[in-house]
């Protein structure tokens, strides 16, 4: 009985300094607190950013639930004490459990929808490719739907590049976002060039037709009592005097 007691004891123990020691690791790596936001996105963002964190410090998907909930503070702290009275004591909440109810009270369906709408509305327009391509993976989050796999991912990007681009790209099977974004980048640097070329041709062009264009500048003959002359005309009407 005496030997029972002993082992769970060193049991209890060796578990608290697991847990202590997960706790440091977690902390080295600097994770993002959240308490309230004016912006749901931001709300959006804090479970992917703090799951960044959790997987570096080697959490399971129960562990990640517990120390993201150890990052919670203020409004956030509330909502998730009220939610554990939700889950019988029996049942581990794990992590995709604590990212719906999270986004379900943080993060409004109707904006999720607005920023859906937002994505199958972007354009390339005037961006650069790399500023596009920025804007449609931030936005594409908000369509997965769209984008279920990685050859409808392509069609989308592809279908909302500026019509320069997209024609450019039309010669090229394309399966993969890799081969998309390489392509387009080089496309888009040949482009560059060759703008370059045509403005310096331009320059050129406008430097010989200025100077053909000048007039000519006859000299001045001053005498030392009268009126600037003529150089020109000084020399045209001179006679030769017997």
């Amino acid at each position: 009985m005496m030997a029972n007691t002993e082992n769970l004891s060193a049991a209890l123990a060796q578990g608290v300094t697991q847990g202590q020691s997960k706790l440091a690791d977690v902390q080295c790596t600097h994770p993002p607190t959240f308490s309230s936001t004016a912006d749901p996105l931001d709300a959006d963002d804090w479970p992917r950013n703090i799951e960044a964190k959790l997987v570096l410090a080697r959490c399971d998907e129960t562990e990640k639930a517990t120390y993201a909930a150890y990052y919670l503070h203020g409004a956030a702290a509330a909502w998730w004490l009220s939610y554990k009275t939700l889950i019988p004591p029996d049942e581990c909440i794990t992590w995709a459990m604590f990212k719906e109810g999270f986004q379900s009270v943080h993060v409004p369906a109707g904006l999720m929808e607005i920023k859906r709408r937002e994505f199958l509305a972007l354009t390339q327009g005037n961006q650069t490719f790399l500023e596009f391509l920025n804007q449609f993976n931030y936005l594409s989050r908000y369509a997965t739907k769209e984008m279920l796999t990685e050859d409808r991912k392509v069609k989308l990007c592809h279908e909302h590049l500026n019509p320069e681009l997209k024609h450019a790209l039309s010669a090229h099977e394309i399966h993969s976002m890799k081969t998309l974004v390489d392509k387009a980048l080089r496309v888009e640097e040949s482009v560059k060039e060759v703008l370059k070329d045509r403005k310096r041709k331009w320059v050129a062009r406008r430097a010989v037709s200025s100077c053909s264009r000048r007039p000519v500048q006859h000299p001045i003959l001053r005498s030392p009592s009268s009126s600037p002359v003529d150089f020109h005309m000084a020399v045209g009407d001179h006679k030769e005097v017997v």
